[in-house]
């Protein structure tokens, strides 16, 4: 800790080395990470950066500003769908980081209801399709089996 009881910053390695650590060491079950140091330490991390440095591939800050904006828009509720949104784009990302060797869980089915009532509305496909690609997901457009 800094004087006066400020901490001190904390850098994008140090939260990375420490998010993995939780999940190979300390994580029960594959999803959003839960553990509240790592989180205040994400947090702190967060509050330094610049949205566009922090954030480059996925617009958080942007979707945020515009969900809140629009007429008639519920900001809590936005909010909270932008919230499940990032902890599904998670989960894909610690499963794909977990499991890498399993051919099925790098497609992702368009038609299933989390891509489309979480991530759909939320970020918009263009978004999607540059997210999921940068993590290492196919896209799979199929309609469900018969």
């Amino acid at each position: 800790m800094k004087d006066g009881g400020r901490e001190d910053p904390v850098s994008r390695h140090e939260v990375f080395e420490d998010y993995v650590n939780f999940f190979f060491q300390q994580c029960p079950e594959v999803g959003p990470c839960r553990d509240p140091p790592l989180l205040r330490r994400a947090a702190r991390y967060l509050q330094t950066g610049e949205p566009a440095e922090t954030f480059p591939l996925l617009p958080v800050h942007r979707t945020v500003l515009q969900g809140c904006a629009a007429p008639g828009s519920d900001c809590r509720k936005h909010l909270s769908a932008v919230s499940k949104a990032a902890e599904l784009l998670e989960t894909l990302c610690v499963n794909l980081f977990l499991q890498p060797w399993k051919k099925e869980i790098r497609t992702l089915k368009t038609y299933t209801g989390p891509f489309v009532y979480h991530l759909l509305p939320v970020l918009g496909s263009s978004t999607i399709q540059s997210v999921l690609a940068s993590i290492g997901y196919l896209p799979h457009t199929d309609t469900a089996p018969r």
